[in-house]
């Protein structure tokens, strides 16, 4: 299966590549994140209706949604479910402990006001140390930028909570553009730009293959969306990386990878 979902408005350009991910056409992200997880947890609380679990959206944001289209005239304008109202959703649904990591302090702020029973962190390195006693984790990962996709705080959770599944928001528009541009200098000559080129294709150009993420992560099972074109800037599919596929994410318009 190949599809691309994709629409006829054309997106405003944005030079900005750090709130690429966020835009009027983000509740179609919104969808298929509220999809995958309730799906996974769901599953998980069938045979563990006891477990202590925590729920963690690694990049909050500030917890706003964005309209979702009107299919009618008489039909109200509804607002798409972010991650982090998903998420604390979920910790209210299912009695989870929920953690909602943003480094930015003005949307700290507002997620502090819209969610005043959340763990609201810092930094999204800070939650492996908090897990020691959860059962399970589910870990959303939605980056408004590449920024190492915070590969190393997911791998640490990964180690440390046996039952921990993972919903990835990846770019590949950004993967494709680092792995295909030439490096900005001579090969000949050691300089800045050089090294800096030559990290980033080695830290994410792995990232396009969809199995590289279960290997990384110790997972068994990969299920990803087909391609979704956001924006010029953002193109990507929705990863689930688990040991356990829940029935929504092996249909479309998910594909079962492993």
């Amino acid at each position: 299966m190949e599809q691309i979902i994709a629409h006829s408005k054309p997106a405003k350009r944005n030079r900005g590549r750090e709130d690429a991910g966020k835009s009027e056409r983000s509740w179609i992200k919104h969808d298929l994140l509220q999809k995958a997880a309730n799906g996974q947890i769901n599953a998980y609380r069938v045979g563990h209706s006891k477990a202590r679990i925590a729920i963690i959206d690694a990049n909050a944001g500030d917890g706003k949604g964005v309209p979702c289209p009107q299919s009618d005239l008489f039909e109200d304008v509804s607002v798409s479910i972010p991650t982090a109202t998903l998420t604390v959703g979920l910790g209210v649904a299912h009695g989870g402990d929920v953690f909602l990591c943003e480094k930015h302090a003005g949307k700290r702020k507002e997620l502090t006001t819209r969610f005043p029973r959340a763990n609201i962190l810092k930094n999204h390195a800070d939650v492996p140390a908090l897990l020691e006693d959860y059962d399970y984790t589910l870990v959303l990962s939605d980056p408004c930028g590449p920024g190492g996709h915070g590969i190393e705080h997911l791998v640490k959770i990964a180690r440390k909570v046996r039952h921990a599944d993972f919903i990835i928001v990846f770019n590949e528009c950004f993967i494709t553009r680092v792995d295909g541009v030439r490096s900005p200098s001579s090969f000949e000559e050691d300089t800045p730009q050089r090294r800096a080129w030559q990290k980033a294709q080695q830290l994410y150009a792995p990232m396009i293959e969809p199995k590289w993420w279960a290997m990384t992560l110790g997972r068994r099972r990969i299920a990803r969306t087909c391609l979704v074109r956001a924006s010029n800037n953002f193109q990507y599919r929705v990863l689930v990386v688990a040991n356990y596929l829940s029935h929504p994410v092996q249909r479309r318009p998910f594909e079962v990878i492993a």
